[in-house]
């Protein structure tokens, strides 16, 4: 049987937003399904942003996310034309909470994963009965069911199955030793945020340094970025540290991590003896009552505090900022422009990118579910048949606009002007910038 799962290139609306990174390393969700079926299939795995993918396959699965949903179901229509006895796939973060529009909207897509992806594609490969299959979204009499959710852990993986790929000494490879997100487990997730399940699952500290020894060994890669939305899920850099073998000292990482938990005694330099030489910190805005209702829980003088151990210590920053949370007006906004910018003054040598953005109510999040049931926004929006309670595929801009609209008190030409002149000042500066899935452009 032969399976190709690809990354579809990224949609043409979102295609001018530059990544971070000069180069693609290849997708490990992608790569450790395919380490999961290898024994029962022959799998082809394909990065859409560098190769044109090949669709002659009996399972072609898809990565959708909310960068690249037009193209994962264009790849899965022209698939199923092409051939009509395939089997065609979409996962990841974007389908996993459609899957029930996706399946309703568009015949030509057989199945949907929820969550981790391994055990569903696992379940198709082997041919089990669908409701034995966890993770998957199915149709049986003209309903869409979900079997039950199972996580798993990331299996080891190499590149042996990825057709094309490139990672140059400045972009980390990325790994997944961490699911979930140890805050969201304890505290409730963030309301912007999307994440799909919020339980948390790590692999052993052993099993960390193999995987990197592999990848080390076999394509001489010393710098990786992990991908867990918290890095410092209890003791686990602790543990990682003490089980840490000699000849891997050189081993440099990338991560995220908040605030609240940086800032704890220790932590940073934990995290500095590991090698983590960059760290994307959380940070949103500075201001205490926007924070509280976004389900934060830091301030200022902490993120000054943090990145004053991580100037002592050599890490170096990545930091997003956000305009228009609810209840935002001019005034916080502009306290939150003025802060990142004395951040950029105070601290030249530790930050790296400063990234500046309009508040996304994204599909997932508890801001979607705000923006798609309150009258206003629903009247404005759902016009020319769109249906924010139907559709799969959604105008982010003007959904983000008629957000904050209703949401705040602040003005959405001066927010998009904070993040056009934030960007622009960042850029003049020598530092990264960015703006999250070119909203506010």
């Amino acid at each position: 049987m032969k399976v190709h799962l690809i990354r579809p290139k990224t949609d043409e609306l979102y295609a001018p937003v530059k990544q971070v990174y000069s180069s693609f390393p290849p997708p490990v969700g992608l790569s450790c399904i395919g380490s999961e079926i290898r024994d029962c299939a022959e799998v082809s795995i394909y990065d859409g942003n560098i190769i044109e993918p090949t669709l002659e396959a009996d399972i072609i699965g898809l990565q959708d996310w909310v960068t690249t949903h037009k193209e994962a179901l264009a790849l899965a229509k022209r698939a199923k034309q092409q051939n009509p006895n395939c089997i065609t796939v979409l996962g990841g973060i974007n389908a996993s909470h459609l899957a029930p529009r996706i399946l309703m909207n568009h015949s030509f897509v057989d199945y949907v994963v929820s969550g981790h992806g391994e055990p569903a594609m696992a379940g198709l490969v082997e041919g089990r009965l669908l409701d034995e299959i966890p993770n998957l979204n199915y149709r049986e009499g003209g309903l869409v069911k979900r079997t039950k959710q199972k996580l798993v852990k990331s299996p080891f993986f190499d590149l042996e199955q990825v057709v094309e790929w490139e990672c140059d000494e400045e972009t980390p490879f990325p790994i997944s030793a961490i699911r979930g997100c140890i805050k969201s487990a304890r505290e409730g997730i963030c309301k912007y945020c999307s994440l799909f399940n919020e339980r948390v699952n790590i692999i052993s500290p052993e099993d960390f340094w193999t995987q990197i020894r592999i990848l080390k060994d076999r394509y001489s890669l010393t710098y990786f970025f992990e991908t867990g939305d918290e890095f410092n899920v209890g003791t686990y850099p602790q543990r990682l540290l003490d089980a840490r073998p000699e000849d891997l000292r050189d081993i440099r990482l990338r991560i995220y991590a908040y605030p609240e938990i940086l800032a704890q005694k220790g932590v940073i330099d934990t995290l500095a003896r590991l090698q983590v030489r960059e760290l994307y910190m959380g940070v949103e805005t500075v201001n205490q009552g926007l924070l509280t209702n976004a389900g934060r829980q830091y301030n200022a003088n902490a993120v000054e505090g943090i990145l004053e151990q991580m100037n002592a210590v050599g890490i170096r920053a990545m930091m997003p900022f956000m305009f228009g949370l609810p209840g935002e007006t001019n005034d916080t906004a502009q306290e939150n422009f003025d802060f990142s910018q004395r951040l950029l003054e105070r601290y030249p040598e530790t930050i790296k990118m400063m990234q500046y953005s309009l508040v996304v109510p994204i599909i997932g999040s508890e801001y979607f579910v705000m923006a798609s049931t309150a009258k206003k926004v629903r009247e404005a929006y759902e016009q020319d048949g769109k249906s924010l309670s139907r559709d799969d595929d959604f105008d982010y801009q003007k959904l983000t606009e008629l957000f904050i609209e209703t949401f705040t008190e602040a003005d959405i030409e001066f927010l998009k002007g904070l993040v056009i002149r934030g960007k622009k000042i960042t850029k003049e500066k020598g530092y990264l910038t960015s703006t999250f899935i070119g909203v506010g452009e």
